[in-house]
């Protein structure tokens, strides 16, 4: 987040706290990532299924409300999957970066979500710090590709 802040202030941005959209269905976990994510100076906008992220980022997409810089989907939710969202979310002018969270080690999960646009895959269980560097860097990527992740 600092590195987002340098960059702001050097190009003379207002400062705003970059958003990020947060789609996961474990209340738990996304209620810890939440406070993580807001502690390190991101506005969060969490809802607990797909069909809810999908509403969000049509809002977004229609230009009813604030658009993320960063969505982050849990692949397996009720509703919509994160790969049904992301899928989507293909359909959108713009598309902000988007990672997606699972708990499932198959490898085709992650090339399926990378040909799907996906800035990122981080398999559960995932260190917070993690999370937070996949975010800070989809957040300065401005939606190029990461460099890992």
């Amino acid at each position: 987040m600092r590195e987002v802040e340098e960059k702001e202030r050097e190009s003379g941005a207002i400062a705003r706290r970059p958003t990020v959209f947060l789609a996961d269905d474990d209340d738990l976990f996304r209620a810890v990532l939440r406070e993580e994510l807001l502690a390190h100076g991101y506005a969060v906008q969490d809802v607990s299924d797909g069909a809810q992220a999908l509403e969000l980022l049509a809002m977004a997409a229609d230009g009813l409300a604030a658009p993320p810089d960063v969505v982050v989907l849990d692949v397996r939710m009720p509703g919509y999957s994160g790969l049904g969202v992301l899928n989507v979310m293909r359909r959108f002018a713009k598309r902000p970066p988007t990672l997606l969270l699972t708990a499932v080690s198959d490898t085709s999960i992650d090339v399926l979500a990378r040909t799907m646009g996906a800035f990122g895959v981080l398999h559960k269980p995932v260190e917070l710090d993690d999370v937070l560097d996949a975010v800070e860097e989809a957040v300065l990527s401005k939606g190029r590709r990461p460099s890992r992740v």
